[in-house]
């Protein structure tokens, strides 16, 4: 009895947590999910005067994470394997801001939405300032996406937000973009929303007028979507398609598609 006593007031020490240890870890669970659990946008590259990352004005959310080592580890669970972090990827800005990698392997959801790649299109620069973009787009998506490659960590759900100017545009960032993209095997489920956008806005856009958008072709939507499972289906797996409009959406299952061919090579051995 004596023992029992000792250690129910060892728990309710400061250094461990408090009394907050005397509940069941179900309990306290639930109370880190309402303290931590949230959406989170990171703006990993930024223009020449800043960066800004959110929710900078939300810091007390990570507060419980400073009150013990043993808090802190219980909470970070709950923190990293059920938030989403949404990651903002401008490919018009000047730099980037790399997310320390110890915390990107510990994510579970995330979300990548690629923007200002509609503002570029290899018909409309010369091919040097052309070869200049696609090796800043390079950078950045080995930046942001290279932690997240690989299955030895296994990860929930991605869903990557992209604009599109058709199937041009799809072979012109396969060799970087996609290519990341394809080795994105860790994850459960990864769905793909594509927002195709015509050429001729962008050209509006540089003429210096307000940008309007246009809708793609049947045509130009149906070989932009094959573009795209041509690049990802060998290694994320068949894609189940979606269409809401002109806006398309492919769903893989890159963890089950990996389970499967490798029942299936061991079966080939087998034989």
């Amino acid at each position: 009895m004596a023992s029992s006593t000792t250690g129910l007031i060892s728990m309710s020490n400061p250094q461990y947590g408090g009394a907050l240890f005397i509940l069941p870890r179900e309990v306290r669970d639930e109370i880190y999910r309402l303290v931590v659990k949230r959406d989170y946008i990171i703006y990993v590259t930024l223009g020449d005067d800043e960066v800004s990352i959110r929710p900078t004005k939300d810091k007390h959310y990570f507060a419980i994470l400073e009150v013990s080592k043993t808090l802190s580890d219980e909470a970070s669970d709950i923190l990293y394997s059920e938030s989403l972090f949404k990651f903002s990827i401008d490919f018009s800005a000047h730099g980037i801001f790399c997310v320390p990698t110890p915390l990107t392997k510990r994510m579970k959801n995330v979300e990548f939405r690629f923007g200002g790649l509609s503002t570029w299109h290899s018909d409309l620069f010369s091919p040097n300032t052309f070869l200049t973009y696609q090796n800043h787009i390079n950078t950045i998506c080995h930046a942001v996406i290279a932690d997240f490659t690989g299955a030895e960590i296994v990860r929930n759900n991605l869903r990557i937000r992209l604009s599109v100017c058709g199937p041009g545009m799809i072979s012109t960032l396969s060799v970087h973009i996609f290519q990341g993209i394809k080795a994105l095997i860790g994850f459960r489920t990864i769905v793909l929303e594509v927002f195709p956008l015509c050429p001729v806005s962008i050209l509006v856009w540089h003429m210096g007028f307000r940008p309007k958008v246009w809708g793609l072709s049947t045509q130009e939507l149906i070989q932009t979507r094959r573009g795209l499972q041509d690049i990802l289906e060998p290694t994320l797996g068949s894609a189940i398609q979606y269409s809401n409009g002109d806006v398309f959406c492919l769903t893989f299952r890159p963890r089950e598609h990996i389970l499967k061919s490798t029942m299936c090579d061991g079966k080939s051995a087998a034989a």
